[in-house]
């Protein structure tokens, strides 16, 4: 009879960076135009890869805020945070086309976690590191 040990998990490291991707094109065209270019930031886990019926993997993209590259009253910037707070679902975005965008300056890319290990990507420890980082970044805007 062989017995085997069932093997412990490999613990993993959050590796926290953020972006910022143009989604003017998804805004109503009074906004987008008082706005100029609309940005909106994400954050990710280049540790973490999911592959969604795909053979090429993505990173899951969080939501965290959009900005404009214009000056705009404060009318238009209510309608851009009403905007902005509806849409809380995360995206996917394959890691190539992540990893090919020029990179964010120096300072952009966070590492927030400070060691702090986790053994699954849907469990309550990962899930309250990913929250902590939410907070810190929506409260620091990095760009």
């Amino acid at each position: 009879m062989i017995t085997t040990l069932k093997e412990k998990p490999k613990a993993k490291v959050v590796d926290m960076h953020v972006i910022a991707l143009d989604e003017t094109k998804y805004w109503r065209d009074d906004i987008a135009k008082a706005c100029g270019t609309i940005k909106r930031v994400y954050m990710f886990d280049r540790n973490q890869q999911t592959y969604c019926c795909e053979i090429t993997p993505s990173y899951f993209l969080y939501p965290l805020y959009s900005f404009a590259s214009n000056e705009i009253s404060d009318e238009i910037y209510d309608d851009l945070m009403a905007g902005d707070g509806s849409s809380r679902e995360g995206i996917y975005m394959h890691v190539s086309d992540i990893d090919s965008m020029d990179p964010l300056p120096k300072g952009f890319s966070h590492h927030l976690d400070g060691g702090i290990k986790y053994y699954a990507p849907d469990g309550k420890k990962y899930r309250q590191i990913i929250e902590a980082a939410e907070e810190y970044f929506r409260g620091n805007c990095p760009i």
